[in-house]
């Protein structure tokens, strides 16, 4: 899977910016451990200050990888542009917050790109990251379990539109439109479509 970590402004001084509320730990070190973590999956890091630069990254990425993980810092509680920019990709995106912004200054309670957003995950420091990645495939032990007979048809058009570049959430949707159930009968997701990949894989 392809998931690219998006954090906003004033991250960048992650490890020395207010130690007692975000930790003593640089995102880039912390990003060496996710990578080594999580190596079967390709994951990306970027960071920028700038509104516009977050949201040019988000069209960049937004047909193509499976995830975006998205800590837009202040942005959350102002930007509606970036908000659209979720709204006008294919990508799912898991909103994140190192702290937990509901324990905060009030003004930090309203997100405005939740609404747009998959999930919100806040308050579990840099663990959050994880949480967030493992989101876009589920939970990460049902991958050690057998592939079974009802998923066969469903996973060799997952894999054949894997090979040609589409994403899970593309695939997800041509399974849909093509009428392929999954075994329990319903319409399929980017997480259930991640699971299945994952499966075969283990």
């Amino acid at each position: 899977m392809k998931i690219l970590i998006l954090n906003g402004p004033n991250l960048n001084l992650l490890g020395r910016r207010e130690p007692s509320m975000y930790g003593n730990r640089s995102f880039d070190e912390y990003f060496q451990v996710l990578k080594k973590r999580y190596a079967k999956h390709d994951l990306e890091y970027f960071q920028s200050n700038s509104e516009g630069e977050i949201i040019s990254k988000i069209h960049q990425v937004g047909f193509d990888y499976d995830g975006i993980v998205l800590n837009a810092g202040a942005y959350t509680h102002t930007s509606i542009a970036i908000a659209d920019a979720i709204r006008a990709v294919r990508t799912p995106v898991v909103e994140l917050h190192i702290s937990n912004v509901y324990a905060r200054e009030e003004y930090r309670h309203r997100s405005m790109i939740a609404p747009a957003c998959r999930g919100c995950i806040c308050g579990f420091g840099l663990k959050g990251y994880d949480l967030a990645i493992e989101s876009f495939w589920g939970d990460p032990s049902a991958s050690k379990k057998p592939l079974g007979e009802k998923w066969q048809k469903a996973f060799g058009i997952a894999e054949e539109l894997r090979a040609g570049g589409d994403n899970l959430a593309v695939i997800a949707e041509k399974l849909n439109r093509m009428e392929v159930k999954t075994p329990r009968g319903k319409a399929w997701t980017v997480q259930t479509v991640g699971r299945m990949l994952q499966k075969k894989k283990n």
